[in-house]
């Protein structure tokens, strides 16, 4: 603040209610992932009256930052994205419901502020013992149940041991402990890089120790999706396009170790896990057997296609929603079993969900008409992390792929197939 620095490298924390008047350049290394942080940060600069301000960013090989190189006006033209909430996950309301009911009664004509499915809520907390049924309403009666929702996790946390020095230094979600601390992980804990040695399921424990390798990890998921109930749907010729309720299966397959200073990831690491299970929401295209035999009468492989698609929809959907790639998960297939056919799953990679896939669902042929330009406009020979066909997560190693395959599927989608397609 008193002008004897010339620069500062920052993460996003300088990114809000900080005012350093002197500052007139910004350097974005990377897209910040949504216009909202883009604007935020660009904000630093050139608040002084009367003083001019310079933005520059460096576009990195991710999909979305190579999508606006490409097409810059939408980066300033385009609205800032909306948050949302999901206000009836079935995860968190029963807690919600819990508190309030401990400093007013709820009843069960409340449903317009805790939504339709409150009375079930109300019923399985007094199964529990832990409200009950009064002339006025459910009372808690549980003492200040506040202190125990948890801010920053949904499932049961599990907690962090520096082996070394024998003592606990922190907590992270049961919903992420299985890809962010599967042993061999390096798990970054306040500025602090730890090694994790060892992952007690059981007791919740997660050993950690402390490490200067030069190398960090990446995660390799393999999924599977079952529906469990439709919630909205609609057809375009023999395409459906579903958003709904499923039941996810995940299990880490194994990580990718990747040096520090960037290049080739230097090896890939087998896991045995035990899978991850969840609820959550997901939108899904139900694709027809047409489409599979006309890929693959054009020497095309049509499971390549979708698989590059699924890949590719996930890179894109930021653009249209307030969330990270690593909110997302999919399933592509060229036969599922509850469809009967082929079929491409997105889904929210967190209990519950909340909301994102809805959004899509909503502008589901901007995200896909989006996705397909991005691959289209990608100098790219069989796909690549800026057209979004790959995927650094992918559990099947990103096999198969195939880019054609891909732009032939998502013109189908959008009903701008070729001739001689059906």
């Amino acid at each position: 603040f008193s002008g004897e620095l010339r620069g500062v490298v920052a993460t996003s924390a300088l990114e809000l209610g900080i005012d350093v008047g002197e500052l007139d350049c910004c350097i974005l290394v990377g897209y910040p992932g949504s216009r909202i942080s883009t604007l935020q940060r660009a904000g630093r600069v050139g608040r002084r009256v009367g003083k001019a301000g310079i933005i520059i960013m460096v576009a990195l090989e991710d999909a979305l930052d190579q999508y606006f190189v490409k097409n810059p006006g939408e980066l300033f033209s385009g609205e800032v994205e909306k948050a949302f909430v999901n206000p009836e996950n079935e995860r968190l309301l029963p807690m919600h419901v819990l508190c309030a009911s401990s400093e007013l009664p709820v009843r069960e004509e409340d449903s317009t502020y805790f939504g339709n499915k409150l009375p079930n809520i109300l019923e399985g907390l007094e199964r529990k013992g832990k409200v009950r049924r009064t002339a006025f309403g459910y009372v808690s009666l549980v003492s200040r149940p506040h202190a125990e929702v948890r801010i920053r996790s949904i499932e049961d946390p599990f907690t962090l041991v520096n082996v070394d020095a024998g003592k606990e230094i922190g907590h992270v979600d049961g919903a992420r402990v299985f890809r962010e601390c599967y042993p061999g992980a390096i798990y970054l804990h306040m500025d602090r890089a730890y090694l994790v040695v060892g992952l007690d399921v059981g007791s919740k424990k997660v050993l950690l120790r402390k490490t200067s390798l030069k190398y960090y990890t990446q995660e390799l998921v393999s999924s599977d999706v079952r529906i469990t109930k439709v919630l909205k749907d609609f057809s375009r010729g023999d395409i459906r396009i579903k958003h709904g309720e499923v039941r996810v299966t995940e299990r880490v397959v194994g990580f990718r170790k990747k040096p520090i200073k960037g290049g080739a990831s230097r090896e890939i690491v087998p896991l045995s896990l035990p899978p991850y299970e969840f609820e959550s929401e997901a939108i899904w295209f139900e694709l027809p057997m047409e489409m599979l035999r006309y890929v693959e009468s054009k020497g095309m492989d049509f499971h390549g296609g979708i698989h590059g698609s699924e890949h590719a929809l996930i890179a894109m959907a930021p653009l249209f929603t307030l969330s990270d790639r690593a909110d997302l998960g999919g399933v592509s297939t060229p036969y599922h079993s509850q469809l009967g056919g082929p079929g491409i799953f997105i889904y929210e990679a967190y209990p519950g969900g909340v909301g994102i896939v809805e959004k899509l669902y909503n502008d589901v042929f901007s995200w896909v008409e989006k996705t397909y330009i991005n691959i289209k406009e990608c100098a790219c020979e069989s796909g690549c992390l800026s057209c979004g066909l790959l995927s650094p997560k992918c559990g099947n190693e990103n096999q198969p792929l195939d880019k054609e395959a891909a732009k032939s599927i998502l013109l189908y989608i959008l009903g701008k197939e070729g001739e001689g397609w059906k």
